[in-house]
Formats: C-alpha cells, structure tokens, sequence
C-alpha cells in the first residue's frame, strides 16, 4: 500500500478509533494522517484537551512506531467551519496545538491545510464574514479596500507561522464546471488550482495579475525563497456521478478518476513541484447538490475491483516515483526518511 493513511476526529474524540488506526500503520509500516476538526467554538477548548489529544498520538507514535501528520483545524479559511473565517482565535489554537503535540512526541508533524481559494470567499456556508471594523475583518481585507473579496489573499490570513508548521496542505478536488458534471478532467486543473492561473481558474474567476499573485499557493508557501514547506493534499479526488451517467458528453468512472491521479502521479507535476509530496483520495461517497438535485457523488477509487485495478495500476506506473510502506526509516531527531 502507499505510505500513508488517514483519519478523522475531533477533540474529546473516541481514542478507541485513533488507536485502531495507529495499529494498523503499525502493522503496514505507514505513516497516519490525523485529521482534528474541533466541533465546538475554539474558545471552548482547554489546556488539558490539547495536553489529552498529544497524549493519545504520543502513545500512537511510541507503541506502534507510527509518525503522524497531524492536520488541525482544516480548511479555516471556509465559511462551513465553526472555527472558519476567524483568524486571530485560529491561529492562537493552532499554536497551543502544536506546543502540546511537540512538548510531548518529535514524531508528530503539524500539518497546516485551507481550502482551495480559487473562489474565496466563499458563500452559502453557516458562518458569516467578521464585520467590518473588527480585527478579524482587517485582517482578511488584505488588499485594504474596505471589502473582502477574490483579490483578497485567501491563506495567508490564518497562516499560525514557520515555527509551528511542518508542512502545508490544501483541500483540493477536480471539481468540473457546474455544466460539465462527469467530463473529462481538465488536463492542467491541478496546476492551475495550485498557481492561480490557467483555465482551470479561469472558469470561475477573473484572473488578473493581482490575483494570481494571492492565490499561487505554491509560491506562497514552498518555494524557497518564502516559507519552503513541503505540501501535500490531505484530501483529495475526482468525483463520478452516477445520476450523470447517460448525458453528453460524459465519461466513466475510471476515465475520471485516472484522469485526476494521471495529474498528481505525473513525473511533470512532480518535477515542476518538488515540494509536492503526499496525497490522500477522499475514500468516501456522499449526496450533495451540484445542479440543485440530490446526487451521489463518489471519489472511491477502492469501491470495485475495476477502480482498484485502474488505481494500482497508476502507481505501478510511476515507479519510484512513489513511495511504498514498509519503506520508512526513522532517526532520533524525529525525521522520517524513505529506506
């Protein structure tokens, strides 16, 4: 199997399933991917939650031999998060995270991961934009002109700093224009979602110099002149529609999936984003509303032995391209290092 796996849970969450996971890597020699999503308002949160979740991964490190990412408070920056749009109580809980992780374990690293903000801000969600006038608002009008928009930098607002980050990561699908469900993936979409500029983006937003230049992720925070963090996509995939099957135009399941991980498996993406090193498909299926009706979308691509196959099949093709587990060797310092 490929080096890593992940899981979802919140603080007060059950230990019982963290555990489960922790063993099983330990079994397959893989690193774990921790996903903690706090479900209550940040303010809630204690010191002694903090200090109880790096206990649990501290065990998970030391009785299975397992490094984990740890990715706190994911996509902060969407209006659907309880904690979203909230930069300066985010990034404060951000760093009381990483103090209990690292005051206890060098084998966990903080994994710092928005949303994709090609079209940030975004709407439709339960949470609303800081009003005008407050600290939270001034720091999400980053162009300071008195309103927060797509020109405005949709990451760097919540960004908790180099000293606490190990690596960043984006949320990032193919998701197809609204009139192309089940379509043929867009051969640069990754590229263009991550740089801020190219057709991908420029199907839902007005690209100007000034945009790309907040939103070009990658230069933002990996290359070396700036932040130069390795980034991964802790979540990601292409979604089939089965609903959509039958229209014009559409393409298979493993037509669409394959097209998306050709994109991220590619010695060219990886070439020309060397701090590109880690993703995780999205193993899930659930209704959403692309076209107002409710649909099943499926990003699995272990659903059916054909998925299965064409899935392998792409890894096997990239060679040592890509790394396997079983494949990890760990030094005292806590860095992790393929054998």
């Amino acid at each position: 199997m490929p080096f890593a796996a992940d899981t979802w849970g919140g603080l007060g969450f059950d230990n019982s399933s963290l555990n489960w996971f922790g063993s099983e890597c330990g079994r397959t020699g893989s690193i774990l991917e921790l996903t903690l999503e706090p479900a209550t308002p940040l303010a809630n949160l204690t010191q002694q939650m903090f200090d109880a979740v790096a206990q649990e991964i501290y065990s998970v490190n030391t009785v299975y031999g397992v490094p984990v990412f740890l990715r706190y408070g994911h996509e902060m920056n969407g209006d659907w998060m309880i904690y979203g749009l909230q930069p300066t109580e985010y990034i404060a809980s951000f760093r009381k995270m990483a103090a209990a992780v690292r005051a206890k374990t060098n084998m966990t690293a903080m994994v710092w991961a928005p949303n994709i903000g090609i079209t940030y801000p975004f709407t439709g969600g339960e949470y609303a934009m800081p009003a005008a006038g407050t600290a939270d608002f001034e720091l999400l009008d980053t162009n300071k002109d008195g309103v927060v928009d797509n020109n405005d930098d949709p990451y760097s607002p919540y960004y908790p700093g180099d000293d606490v980050v190990d690596w960043v990561g984006l949320s990032l699908y193919n998701y197809p224009d609204p009139g192309c469900y089940d379509c043929a993936v867009v051969p640069t979409y990754f590229s263009d979602c991550l740089t801020g500029k190219g057709p991908g983006v420029e199907a839902v937003a007005v690209v100007t110099p000034a945009y790309t230049a907040v939103h070009d992720f990658y230069a933002m925070f990996c290359n070396d002149t700036v932040h130069a963090k390795p980034m991964m996509l802790p979540e990601t995939g292409s979604p089939f529609i089965p609903a959509y099957a039958n229209r014009t135009g559409a393409q298979t399941e493993a037509v669409i999936k394959s097209g998306w991980w050709t994109q991220l498996l590619s010695a060219d993406t990886l070439s020309t984003f060397p701090r590109f090193r880690l993703a995780l498909n999205f193993e899930e299926a659930k209704v959403q509303s692309p076209l107002g009706d409710d649909v099943l979308e499926d990003w699995k691509v272990a659903n059916t032995t054909e998925q299965i196959d064409m899935f392998t099949g792409l890894l096997k093709q990239a060679g040592d391209l890509v790394a396997w587990s079983g494949n990890l060797t760990y030094a005292c310092d806590g860095s992790v290092k393929l054998a």
